[in-house]
């Protein structure tokens, strides 16, 4: 639903990062620290995990990345995840997990979206997805 709404907008994206945050793509070895990131907003964590222990919340991220690898967009996809981090301390403020395209298809969706409650309303959220767009837009995935 989120790529929806922000694909009303016609034409080119462009994504605005204050220079206090340090923006990449996510990788598997994000795990952990994308776990306890969850742990500190308290995210609620599938049942099949520990609850609040870093490796619950580790095991939760790991099983996101299990559930996609199979799929031939896995790259692709893990490529349009963000971590956003303040660049002085490199503390996650933001995550966006994003999945899907399975078989090769064009269908990708956030699977979570998370943002410091310290650092909301500051478009963190809307310019991840937007990033995450333009990406695909790059790889001639239709909004």
């Amino acid at each position: 639903m989120a790529f929806r709404q922000v694909a009303r907008v016609t034409g080119k994206f462009s994504v605005f990062w204050p220079e206090w945050l340090e923006v990449t793509s996510v990788s598997e070895d994000d795990a952990p620290e994308i776990g306890d990131f969850l742990l500190r907003l308290g995210h609620p964590l599938r049942p099949e995990c520990q609850p609040s222990t870093l490796d619950g919340a580790t095991y939760y991220v790991r099983r996101l990345f299990d559930y996609h690898r199979t799929n031939r967009n896995y790259p692709l996809a893990l490529q349009c995840s963000t971590i956003v981090r303040q660049t002085e301390s490199g503390q996650i403020v933001g995550v966006c997990l994003v999945g899907g395209g399975g078989d090769g298809g064009q269908e990708f969706g956030v699977y979570d979206i998370q943002v410091d409650p310290n650092c909301r309303n500051q478009g963190i959220g809307t310019s991840m997805i937007r990033r995450s767009l333009m990406i695909l837009a790059e790889h001639g995935i239709p909004k």
